[in-house]
């Protein structure tokens, strides 16, 4: 899907649901998440939705980039990752992220799911995926699996 469509697509997913996910509320389990993706208009969007959901955000454009913002605030607790990036891909970063922090927890995301596991070693019955574009319903159903985990 071309980008600039996708990146529509996925912001009219978005807003259609908004009013349905203004009944979730992260008071219950506050959390700082660490959202990884190099497309910028992708990057913000989950950004601002995790931020009305109550959450903590902090944002980077690379793997070194989120590793850089991982070493200065040791309490992240989610890290939200693109699978397809340049220099550093997202399962590379997890792992070292995982070293830095071990007890984070990791959400994948891609918009080319097959190519983004071939030849990756990703233990999906571990980490989920979120296939791009994905609603707020699924992305609110990941938080809460994985913080329940």
């Amino acid at each position: 899907m071309h980008k600039k469509y996708f990146s529509r697509f996925f912001w009219a997913l978005f807003k259609t649901e908004a009013n349905y996910m203004a009944s979730y509320n992260s008071e219950n389990n506050p959390t700082t998440v660490l959202i990884v993706d190099d497309d910028p208009f992708v990057l913000e969007m989950v950004k601002e939705q995790l931020f009305n959901l109550g959450h903590t955000v902090l944002t980077a454009c690379c793997g070194d980039d989120a590793l850089e913002k991982a070493k200065e605030i040791s309490g992240i607790d989610i890290l939200l990752t693109d699978i397809m990036m340049p220099t550093m891909n997202g399962i590379e970063l997890a792992k070292e992220l995982i070293k830095l922090l071990p007890k984070v927890k990791i959400i994948f995301m891609s918009g080319f799911l097959e190519s983004s596991v071939q030849d990756q070693e990703l233990p999906q019955e571990k980490y989920p995926i979120l296939e791009k574009p994905f609603s707020l319903d699924k992305l609110k159903t990941e938080f809460s699996r994985v913080l329940t985990n």
